[in-house]
């Protein structure tokens, strides 16, 4: 499933609400296992229930924990050793109750390739070398000690991600992203309602916000574009020499320590928004009639480029010794 249709399945089921309903759930204990090579692509689609993926050495998927008896289908399609489907199906769309008894471990060798669709439920995905692909309605997707390329997307709850050493794509409606020690090249999150915070040593990093907050610590960051609408940004990172940071806000607040050395151009404009420079005694210049202010000065040798452009939130520039 390429990702505009995994998009349009989340949409769906978001606009198809929540319907209500209760049952006396009698769960039932579940395990499965099966013999796979040792880096198979293991595809899980589950309408309710938590899930934790753990990985160990052996070529074996092993599946073990409690179903719900409203779960209509339990099935287990071993398609190849390098191909495995797992489906957790409820009946008649119990599952939109948000109620659920089902709670799964499945482990899996450390070199597989991971793929989850959730729609009610928490999801945790441990220790995989292998890229993972995560996407639920309704439920907090939790992520740790990944060697791959990370995908994470939910509609209602928060991303946490930390011991991170792949590219990471993450994006929330309602909840907050916060990935720590992530070693990735690149990193593109993105936030509606939710704070985002981010600790890493990726080189691109692309980040936006409506009305979240957003925090970055950045270690040798040689691009960085950050946009917010109402959303405030803080920042402490080094930009590496010929690096390019773009900061766009309308209302919201943006604070950048930039670590020394510094080699930029700055420009900095804002429609409305008070501007304060700690880095030089460059004077802020103001438009005519009052309107407009602006802040352009040069440090080190220049092939940095710092723009930042605000309609009423204010600008804020400080630096630190490293």
């Amino acid at each position: 499933m390429n990702r505009r249709a995994k998009r349009t399945l989340l949409s769906a089921a978001l606009i198809a609400g929540l319907a209500s309903g209760s049952s006396s759930a009698l769960a039932e204990d579940v395990k499965r296992e099966l013999e796979t090579s040792n880096n198979p692509t293991v595809s899980i689609e589950i309408d309710s229930g938590d899930l934790t993926i753990n990985t160990w050495e052996r070529s074996v998927v092993l599946i073990e924990g409690t179903l719900d008896d409203r779960v209509e289908t339990f099935e287990v399609d071993l398609r190849s050793k390098n191909s495995v489907d797992i489906e957790i199906e409820d009946e008649d769309d119990s599952y939109r109750n948000g109620e659920t008894e089902t709670l799964l471990v499945i482990t899996l060798p450390v070199n597989s390739r991971v793929s989850v669709e959730s729609f009610n439920g928490s999801v945790a995905v441990n220790n995989v070398a292998g890229s993972v692909d995560v996407e639920t309605v309704n439920g907090p997707i939790n992520v740790a000690n990944t060697r791959g390329f990370l995908s994470l997307e939910t509609v209602n709850g928060s991303i946490n991600a930390k011991d991170v050493h792949g590219n990471v794509e993450a994006e929330t409606v309602n909840g907050s992203i916060r990935l720590v020690q992530v070693a990735g090249e690149r990193l593109e999150l993105g936030t509606v309602n939710g704070s985002l915070e981010v600790e890493s040593v990726a080189r691109t990093v692309e980040v936006e916000s409506v009305s979240g907050s957003t925090e970055l610590n950045l270690d040798r960051v040689e691009r960085l574009v950050a946009s917010s609408v109402a959303g405030g940004l803080k920042g402490a990172l080094h930009l590496e020499r010929q690096g390019d940071l773009q900061v766009e806000s309308v209302s919201g607040r943006v604070r950048l320590t930039l670590i020394e050395p510094l080699d930029i151009a700055v420009s900095v404009e804002s429609l409305s928004g008070h501007i304060d420079n700690d880095i030089n005694d460059v004077d802020i210049e103001k438009g005519d009639f009052g309107l407009g202010r602006s802040l352009n000065f040069s440090e080190g040798d220049a092939s940095a480029e710092v723009r930042i452009n605000t309609v009423s939130g204010e600008v804020d520039l400080r630096k630190k010794s490293k």
